[in-house]
């Protein structure tokens, strides 16, 4: 089976962008369901492992939403990056965000632009395959707003816990 567990679960934050796109949410689900793994909120991780407290982290993700206007995004490629099958997306004001969320949060996490459409602790081989039977999605949408995310490594764990307006 897909599920994603450990022995500790390392609970952190993240900033996610949450594409409001129906078609991209059946693909997720679908695929979830076609290989037995969690379903969870779709997003596009602007920055992953946030490891503050939770009012901190809050007042940090007002400050980056303050200075954002909306993200043009456009769905492009595929590909699999540790337990992610994703989608790709391309976006230079993605790219500027997700600087700019590394300055304010001090970070250094490293950051490739995808969206998740899978996560599962299957060997490389078997993510591959599911991979390559992801049909590419040409699909462009706008975000408007950042969720602050309580994630950790079980996907099933996962939960939004607010949404700060752009602006």
């Amino acid at each position: 089976m897909g599920l994603l567990n450990e022995d500790t679960m390392d609970t952190h934050y993240s900033i996610w962008l949450m594409p409001k796109d129906e078609s991209l949410s059946k693909l997720s689900k679908d695929m979830c369901a076609t290989n037995n793994t969690p379903t969870f909120p779709l997003h596009i991780t602007l920055l992953p492992r946030i490891r503050k407290d939770y009012e901190t982290v809050k007042v940090l993700a007002k400050q980056l939403a303050s200075t954002l206007s909306p993200i043009a995004l456009q769905v492009k490629g595929k590909g699999v990056k540790d337990r992610c099958v994703f989608l790709g997306v391309i976006s230079t004001q993605l790219e500027n965000a997700a600087k700019l969320a590394r300055t304010i949060f001090e970070s250094e996490e490293p950051y490739t632009p995808h969206l998740g459409v899978l996560y599962a602790d299957f060997d490389k081989t078997k993510m591959n395959s599911i991979a390559s039977r992801l049909l590419a999605a040409d699909v462009s949408f706008t975000i408007h707003s950042l969720h602050l995310a309580k994630t950790s490594r079980d996907v099933r764990e996962w939960e939004v816990v607010d949404e700060i307006p752009f602006g």
